[in-house]
This record gives structure tokens, C-alpha cells and sequence, in this order.
């Protein structure tokens, strides 16, 4: 269970998809269950979780092209001031990181974008010994467990 495995972390990164399914719940219920178990565990203080600059730029793309003011600040609010989560700047030593896995795994004939590559060097620069995700596509990663949903 996702719930278990985190627990066997200290520091975890946290994943886009995961913040999208607190906020639209109602589109993903299933999701947005094992969402707010990974981030109740932040909250109290159970877990540390780690996140990127980068996450709130993709989380708030969608709403800016809608027009959904209510939804960026939502997502302002949710990213900014949740207890015991660190939103961290991409510095020189995340992108020399990202660079590195992603040429690593071209080299296998792997696909990691350069988002999740930021994402994932950001947990590693940060002391995360996980990612929490939605995205099969990224199992292959093995610089950190990779825990993803069981949905």
C-alpha cells in the first residue's frame, strides 16, 4: 500500500498529479483518497515532503488558460503554506542532476522529460529517498523508490 511505503521514508518528493487530485477531487475521488493520506502524513509532521518550482508552474497552466482564478489560488494556497512541505528553487546543481538522469536514461532508450527529471533531481538534491507519483511511466528511475498509487 502506498500509505506504507511512504512511511518507510523520512523525506519524499511529491509529484504534480498529487496536488491536482486534492484539489479536483471530483474528477479523480479514487486518486484524491491516496493523495490526502500522502499529504496528511506531511502535514503531521510524519513525513517531510520535498517539491519543485516547477510543480507550481505546471499546476497552474491549465487554470491560466481557463480563466480559473479560483483554481490558482487554490493551488497557491495549497502549495505555499502546507506545513512541513519545502517548494524548492531549481538551482544549478538540480539541472546538472536532470541533465545527467535523463542522459543516462536516453541511453537506455528510456524516456524521462525534463520535467520529471527536474522533479526527481530536486527530491535527490533535497535528501528524498522517494517520489511519490501517479505515473507508471516513471518506475524505471532507480536513484530513488519510486511509489506509485495502487489504483
Amino acid at each position: 500500500m502506498t500509505f506504507n511505503k511512504c512511511l518507510e521514508h523520512k523525506i519524499v518528493g511529491i509529484d504534480t498529479n498529487i496536488f491536482i487530485y486534492i484539489i479536483e477531487y471530483k474528477k479523480y475521488p479514487l486518486q484524491a483518497g491516496y493523495a490526502r493520506q500522502i499529504l496528511q502524513l506531511i502535514e503531521k509532521g510524519e513525513l517531510f515532503g520535498i517539491t519543485s518550482v516547477i510543480n507550481l508552474m505546471e499546476l497552474l497552466v491549465l487554470p491560466e488558460k481557463e480563466g480559473r482564478i479560483d483554481l490558482i489560488n487554490k493551488y497557491k494556497l495549497l502549495l505555499k503554506g502546507f506545513p512541513h512541505l519545502k517548494i524548492s528553487d531549481i538551482t544549478a546543481e538540480i539541472a546538472e542532476l536532470a541533465a545527467s538522469l535523463r542522459g543516462k536514461y536516453l541511453r537506455e532508450n528510456k524516456k524521462l522529460l525534463s520535467v520529471d527529471a527536474l522533479l526527481v533531481a530536486t527530491s535527490i538534491i533535497n535528501k528524498a529517498t522517494a517520489f511519490v507519483t501517479n505515473d507508471r511511466q516513471l518506475s524505471f528511475v532507480q536513484e530513488l523508490e519510486i511509489i506509485n498509487f495502487e489504483v
